[in-house]
């Protein structure tokens, strides 16, 4: 027979394994964007800051797209057709085809935007924001690229269905 000591310990530390492994099953939705430093964090900001950046290119030629230069107006294409080509890569990512990576995404981007920022990558205490110098602007940006999310998200269904019936 084990001491009790042993036994203890034994059962001690299947109950630690056991809360271990039950909070990081935890869905992403609980645990704060501002907090957590997983792959998948790592991926939402990743597809947040493309997305911002974007959306911010966007806003800038609705606003001077008449007096752009060629080369502003060639950069404004590059900037769109590297976004093309991330969602062609993110759509081989299994977890956008999960509703949570998208409300994720969206809180992500309102945490950057709006406040009170995200974490660094390898920098959990520092925290990153995006800011246009107006808190009217900042809240449109935010809106709009809310909207470039859902704008993606049927973009990537749309190619996947597409890959799908092999065109």
């Amino acid at each position: 027979m084990k001491p009790f000591h042993v036994l203890s310990l034994s059962v001690l530390f299947c109950l630690v394994a056991a809360l271990c492994s039950a909070q990081s099953m935890q869905t992403p939705s609980k645990r704060s964007p501002v907090v957590a430093q997983s792959s998948y964090w790592m991926l939402v900001g990743q597809f947040v800051d493309k997305t911002a950046h974007l959306t911010y290119a966007q806003r800038m030629k609705e606003l001077h797209g008449a007096t752009f230069t060629e080369k502003q107006q060639q950069e404004y294409s590059v900037v769109t057709a590297q976004y093309s080509d991330y969602l062609d890569r993110l759509r081989k990512n299994e977890l956008v085809n999960h509703e949570q990576f998208w409300t994720d995404a969206k809180s992500y981007a309102e945490h950057m935007i709006i406040g009170p920022g995200v974490p660094i990558p390898g920098r959990p205490s520092a925290l990153y924001s995006l800011h246009t110098g107006s808190p009217d602007e900042d809240r449109l940006l935010c809106e709009r690229v809310a909207g470039q999310i859902d704008v993606a998200r049927v973009m990537i269904a749309s190619r996947d269905l597409l890959a799908r019936s092999g065109r």
